[in-house]
This record gives structure tokens, C-alpha cells and sequence, in this order.
């Protein structure tokens, strides 16, 4: 019996001339390379974030529409900073994977302090994607709440939370920017509601939520309530359409056997509608011999068609957004995804191929703000215990 062994396997080629030492072309075209800013990212990054209210070490950016983003600090489900006017830019040096990205745009919101002023334990559950809308859910002492970020007319930002019922007052710090001279002081409303109100002090915003036995939905605006529309946050619960419907075709080559083993390539999409690098970081097999790869710019790509011929491979995009992941493991079919940050189960509620919701599996690692610390190599035993190695 032989056993085969698949290889996802890419060299970046460098075009090289004449009189071209290789080692300095090499070192020059390794150190700086910008594709990852022409990349489809998809809705939302999770990165390390620098801002002017603190660095976030588990962070998570989303695009609200266009010309709007907020960046969330999952540790503290904090909404720490908001701007308009582009997303993320991401350092040419080293493909992106050393800097921490940057935001491109103008700020006009910024926390700086843990928002759940009153909480003793908060716990990040995950969040769901409805197309490009996201949804996070948490625990703020054993407490769901549920949050959403959208646009108004004349505000610039609105967010909308569900709270499940609660016996004690919670109060949620909104900015306190007023401490950081570069920013005007933000102005904020609430929709008609008898279930909160909002604390001004000299340097603060709080939203204070009043006791309730029932679930309680809260919309605040960052600016004029200028629209009643509600958000039904329930319908972001349920799968929307695919982001990522694309089903790209290629070729794989079986390998000589050499003594018991023999190495099977299989071909890459590398040429993709998303401009997606392919720079892969893990890899297992689902029980129907599919596979599941994740690459270190934050992708999950499921590939079918892998047998004894490999005359068609199918790749499809799966997941994106993730913290330069670097392992994955499939344990009963579900993929969880190893990044920076945190390991992440991934689900695909609907089958129709897209994750909708991104679990926090377990996020109790440190994250590291610095360039060279990462965490890799998920393994798994068969107590379903979980390790990794993280570098430092």
C-alpha cells in the first residue's frame, strides 16, 4: 500500500535580467510586495490595529458601507474606533505579514477604554455574516447581547443591540474622545426607547441600559436620529446569499511512487476573480476525502475533486477575514482555523459553501502586537484536546 501525500506548493518567480544578482532581486521583491491591497478582503479583517485611543491586539474591522468602518476590540467587545473615507491599507513589506494594517481614512470616533464600564467577565461568541452585514454576539457577564453596525441619513453611524433579559443596570462607555484634542466631541441620539438613556460627563459618553425582564433592542446613532427604521436583528441571524458563489477548475499531477509514499500535486487557482493570494498555511481532509485550506491572508478555500485521477480539482472561497492564520484541523467535519488571535470554528449553516458564522473556539492566548510572533501548527489528540506553538 501506498500512501499519497498532497502538496499545495508556490515559489513567487521573479523575472530576472542579466546583470541581476538573484539574492538582491530576491531580497527586493520579498520585502516589498503591495497585492495584498488589490485582494477582494471580503467585509471584515481581523487584525492587530493601531490607533490613536491604544493599540488593539484582538481586533476586528468591518466595513460598514463604502466610505464607513468601525473596528471592534473582540477581547472587550468594544467598538474602539470608527472613520469614513477608505478601509484598511495593508504594508507592502513582506507581503503584509510583519506590519499591522493601517487605517486609511479619517477618524471620528475613538474608545479607549474597555465599553462595559460595570462587567466582571466578557466573553466574544463569534459572529455572524449575512452577506456583507455582521453581526457580533457576546456575553457581558452571562448576559447576550447582540450588535449590528449600519448608516443613517444624517448620522454617521448607527448601532443597534439586542439585550437579553437582565436584572441589573449595564452601562456601555460609547467614546470618550474628548481626552484626544485632534477630535471633536461626537454627538449621539438614541431612537425612542424606555429602555435606556444616555450620560454625558466632560469626558465621557455612556449608553445605560435599565433592568428588564424582557429582550430589549437598542438603537444609537452617532449624530441625529434622522431615520426610525428598525433592524431586525433576528433576519441577521439566517444565511444570506453567497459572497463567494465562484466555483474555480483545475488540474493536479499524481506522483511516481518512490518506495511507500508518493507526492501528488494539485493545481492552484492562482489566477482568481478575488485577486486572492495563495500564500497556504494549512490543510486537512473533510471524511468524503475533500480538503480544506486556509492561507496566511486570512482565507479558508475548500477543494473537491481529490482522487486517483485529479483531472478536475474545484476550489471555492469558504471563509476570509481571518488573523494570518497558520493551521488548521478538521475534527468531525467542522474546520477550525488557527490565527493570531484566536482558533475559530467555522459554519456553513446553509451548505451552500460560505462560513456564516465565525465561533470563537477559544481566544484565551495572548496576542502579541509586535511583527514576528505567531502562532502556529494546530494539532489535535484523540481526547479532542487542542496545541498549537506559538513563537515569540
Amino acid at each position: 500500500m501506498i500512501a499519497r501525500l498532497v502538496l499545495l506548493f508556490a515559489i513567487p518567480v521573479l523575472a530576472l535580467g542579466q546583470d541581476t544578482d538573484p539574492k538582491e532581486a530576491w531580497a527586493k521583491e520579498y520585502n516589498n510586495d503591495d497585492r495584498w491591497n488589490d485582494t477582494d478582503v471580503g467585509p471584515f479583517v481581523s487584525s492587530v490595529l493601531r490607533t490613536s485611543g491604544g493599540v488593539i491586539a484582538k481586533g476586528l474591522t468591518v466595513r460598514v458601507d463604502d466610505d464607513l468602518c468601525a473596528a471592534y476590540d473582540l477581547k472587550t467587545a468594544t467598538l474602539r474606533v470608527a472613520w469614513t473615507g477608505g478601509f484598511l491599507g495593508f504594508n507592502p513589506y513582506k507581503f503584509g505579514m510583519v506590519r499591522a494594517p493601517k487605517i486609511e481614512g479619517d477618524v471620528f470616533l475613538v474608545c479607549s477604554q474597555p465599553g462595559w464600564r460595570t462587567a466582571k467577565k466578557i466573553h466574544y461568541s463569534g459572529f455572524y455574516q449575512r452577506g456583507k452585514q455582521v453581526l457580533l454576539e457576546y456575553l457581558v457577564d452571562g448576559v447576550r447581547v447582540r450588535e449590528t453596525l449600519g448608516t443613517g441619513t444624517d448620522s454617521v453611524l448607527t448601532r443597534t443591540l439586542q439585550i437579553a433579559p437582565h436584572n441589573s443596570r449595564m452601562r456601555l462607555l460609547l467614546s470618550d474622545q474628548p481626552s484626544y484634542g485632534e477630535l471633536p466631541r461626537s454627538k449621539f441620539s438614541l431612537a425612542p426607547t424606555e429602555s435606556a438613556l444616555l450620560q454625558n460627563t466632560s469626558d465621557a459618553v455612556d449608553l445605560e441600559i435599565l433592568p428588564s425582564d424582557a429582550e430589549v433592542t437598542i438603537k444609537v446613532y452617532y449624530g441625529n436620529n434622522d431615520d426610525l427604521a428598525e433592524v431586525n436583528l433576528d433576519e441577521l441571524l439566517e444565511p444570506g446569499d453567497p459572497l463567494w458563489p465562484e466555483k474555480l477548475k483545475t488540474k493536479g499531477e499524481l506522483g511516481k511512487p518512490q518506495g511507500a509514499y508518493a507526492v501528488d500535486s494539485i493545481g492552484v487557482p492562482f489566477d482568481n476573480p478575488y485577486r486572492a493570494l495563495m500564500f497556504f498555511s494549512g490543510v486537512d481532509f473533510f471524511s468524503n476525502g475533500d480538503a480544506a485550506a486556509c492561507t496566511v491572508h486570512g482565507d479558508v478555500w475548500l477543494i473537491s475533486g481529490i482522487n486517483d485521477k485529479l483531472e478536475q480539482l474545484t476550489w471555492k472561497r469558504y471563509a476570509t477575514g481571518l488573523h494570518q492564520p497558520l493551521g488548521l484541523r478538521i475534527v468531525e467535519d467542522k474546520t477550525y482555523v488557527l490565527g493570531r488571535d484566536q482558533i475559530t470554528r467555522l459554519h456553513d449553516r446553509n451548505g451552500d459553501g460560505e462560513a456564516d458564522f465565525y465561533e470563537n473556539f477559544n481566544n484565551d492566548g495572548q496576542t502579541s502586537t509586535s511583527g514576528h510572533d505567531y502562532a502556529s501548527c494546530l494539532e489535535t489528540d484523540p481526547e479532542g484536546n487542542f496545541y498549537y506553538i506559538r513563537a515569540h
